[in-house]
């Protein structure tokens, strides 16, 4: 039993999966998505039965491709760091479809959750989400203000993402926080079950 138990938390470590990433809010049926990026595997675990608007829409964006060839285009180290909406040449994909916000389903921006961008507009979310490099309760629903609806756990990878923080960062067109060297998914695809 011991061995068993050896077995399973070196496959953990090996997996990246650490204590501080375990899943907030995950149920049995919930989906893991990996981005392949330049860097390596960055694994996202969904919550579909918390959020499950915000899900869809993103895993209608996993399944057609769309954010494959994307980058991570703003960082903020300590912050966050948000992805899936530009080029490497800094051109924005176009996205027809808005989603509700979905925040008053009270996952925290904790660090490591994943959460969907927006402008002004509680609704707006389209394509873009970041991931939380901290624990930032100030971007959590609140009755006086909508907040910023989590939806997955980086649950592998980490440390991917932290390095992608160390690049210099610079202004470029009406962007600002864009890294010198970005991070690029090569491809996001949903993960198989039991891997």
């Amino acid at each position: 039993m011991r061995s068993f138990a050896c077995l399973l938390l070196l496959l953990a470590v090996s997996l990246g999966v650490t204590a501080d990433s375990n899943p907030q809010g995950a149920d049995s049926g919930d989906v893991r998505v990996v981005l392949e990026t330049d860097q390596g595997p960055v694994v996202m675990q969904l919550f579909n039965s918390k959020a499950p608007k915000t899900t869809q829409q993103f895993l209608n964006h996993v399944d057609s491709g769309f954010y494959d060839g994307t980058i991570f285009h703003r960082v903020i180290p300590g912050f966050i760091i948000q992805g899936g909406g530009f080029t490497p040449e800094l051109v924005e994909k176009a996205v027809s479809v808005s989603i509700p916000n979905e925040s008053r389903n009270r996952l925290p921006n904790r660090k490591w959750s994943v959460a969907m961008a927006r402008l002004n507009d509680p609704d707006s979310a389209g394509s873009q989400f970041f991931i939380n490099l901290a624990n930032n309760s100030e971007l959590n629903f609140s009755y006086s203000k909508p907040g910023y609806t989590v939806f997955a756990d980086i649950i592998a990878g980490q440390d991917i993402l932290e390095a992608a923080t160390k690049t210099p960062r610079a202004t470029r067109g009406h962007l600002d926080d864009v890294p010198e060297t970005p991070l690029l998914i090569i491809k996001a695809y949903r993960q198989e079950p039991g891997l």
